[in-house]
């Protein structure tokens, strides 16, 4: 009995960790520990932040895709070692962008700051890449990040037979569209004016770390959207 007790335990081990590799760490800890899935979440205040690589898809054409594979993975473990510091949770990879939740699978209390200081740290982290890819001939690459805070329903989203563990709602469209305006605003972060208000009810430091950059007119959303960016550029925008 007790070899079988602790062989059920390994196996168990062994299934969190190879889950682990396809979805994050708290994650797949969580549905494990649920014993049953079933389709079904519940309402969550979470920040969110999305990035993407600017003009990846043209690049990635000119590459076989050996090539194609290692720097997109170069890159997303560069950002991924920041989002994971911050206490982030990578959702999905969408190509080449990103989507991360702050405040998943349980609150921390600081969502706001944590996802600021982890897009200020991924165009940080951006930089140091780029400069090992330059010294390895290949261009630098530029990212756009957006971030929002608000609800979303968490849960077991798909079919009975296909599920996902994710987030949905307005607010993970609006952290996606303000990455999309981050181009056209020539501005590497935008971050609204939920994000900034939640820091001020906690005289955040991160608020130091940033600038107004206006009112935007942001497909999807109801009304215009006040933004923030960072002080410093980090990069060509």
């Amino acid at each position: 009995l007790v070899s079988e007790g602790a062989e059920s335990v390994l196996q168990a081990e062994r299934a969190r960790q190879a889950l682990g590799v396809y979805v994050s760490e708290e994650i797949a800890a969580e549905v494990l520990d649920q014993g049953t899935l079933a389709p079904g979440g519940s309402v969550r205040q979470v920040a969110v932040l999305f990035s993407d690589l600017r003009g990846f898809t043209a690049w990635s054409d000119t590459l076989p895709p050996e090539r194609l594979v290692s720097e997109l993975n170069g890159y997303l473990d560069a950002m991924v070692d920041v989002i994971r510091d911050e206490g982030g949770v990578v959702d999905k990879y969408i190509g080449d962008a990103i989507m991360v939740v702050f405040g998943l699978p349980q609150p921390q209390g600081d969502e706001e700051a944590r996802a600021v200081r982890c897009a200020y740290r991924m165009q940080e982290a951006l930089l140091v890449h780029n400069e090992q890819r330059l010294a390895t001939g290949c261009p630098a690459f530029q990212q756009g990040i957006g971030v929002h805070r608000g609800e979303v329903v968490a849960g077991n989203i798909g079919s009975a037979d296909r599920l996902q563990y994710t987030v949905i709602g307005a607010t993970v469209n609006l952290a996606s569209r303000l990455e999309s305006a981050t181009k056209a605003e020539d501005v590497s972060v935008l971050i609204s004016k939920s994000v900034v208000d939640a820091l001020g009810k906690r005289d955040a430091h991160e608020l130091d770390l940033l600038r107004s950059h206006g009112t935007l007119e942001v497909r999807g959303a109801a009304e215009p959207v006040e933004t923030w960016t960072f002080h410093r550029p980090h990069g060509p925008a």
